[in-house]
């Protein structure tokens, strides 16, 4: 729950709580405490929303971001390794589907780049 809430922040900078509570699938009191936890292991930022006094905006932290990170890496890391474990002709049909999906699941600036989409 923590990192789909962060991973959200992250992909939405300015999300408001009930935004983030939404797309996590918590009601807007348990995602105040998420949040809360969040702000308190400095993963998330919340200031008052400039337009809006009533309106909480959220940010990721430099520590949530290496966290982030960390755990996408580690998530690469563990995929990397399973699939090497493939023998190579469903390696290639891994890799074949990965290419043809890469339009749909990456963002423009990469699903553009030659030898990349």
């Amino acid at each position: 729950m923590t990192a789909s809430a962060l991973g959200f922040v992250s992909r939405n900078p300015g999300a408001s709580l009930s935004e983030v509570a939404e797309h996590v699938g918590l009601t807007l009191p348990s995602m105040s405490k998420l949040n809360d936890g969040l702000v308190a292991r400095k993963l998330v930022t919340r200031v008052t929303a400039t337009a809006d006094r009533r309106r909480l905006v959220l940010a990721v932290s430099p520590r949530g971001r290496a966290v982030l990170e960390a755990r996408r890496a580690a998530a690469r890391a563990r995929l990397a390794e399973r699939v090497a474990s493939l023998p190579p002709a469903h390696r290639a049909v891994v890799i074949g589907a990965m290419r043809a999906l890469r339009p749909i699941f990456a963002p423009p600036s990469i699903a553009g780049v030659p030898g990349m989409g």
